[in-house]
């Protein structure tokens, strides 16, 4: 019997040692996913911040665009008036409608 009981304590220890190396080579594992699940999450944040600034700096650049084109399409009209009044003024003067220039005033 005490045979037996030797055999039993003998075996309850080894389970005891292997059931310890699981349980130590699980939270292992679990650890390694924890930190690379974490690892990766951070990468994704810091990608994400990346693409977040990358994108308000092409945004930015767009509205400078768009502002500068607006400014030059504004430019660009108003050069178009100016020419429209001259030519209408030339155009005056030709039919004979328009008063004659006055001395000092330059012509269009």
């Amino acid at each position: 019997m005490s045979k037996l009981r030797q055999e039993i304590a003998s075996q309850r220890r080894t389970f005891k040692f292997e059931l310890s190396w699981m349980v130590g080579i699980i939270l292992i594992v679990l650890s390694a996913v924890t930190f690379h699940n974490t690892y990766r999450t951070e990468r994704i944040i810091t990608i994400t911040a990346q693409a977040r600034e990358e994108l308000e700096t092409a945004i930015d650049f767009a509205k400078r665009r768009i502002d500068t084109t607006e400014r030059r399409t504004d430019a660009m009209y108003q050069s178009l008036e100016e020419l429209h009044r001259k030519l209408h003024t030339i155009e005056g003067l030709l039919r004979g409608t328009q008063p004659p220039l006055m001395r000092g005033y330059k012509t269009p």
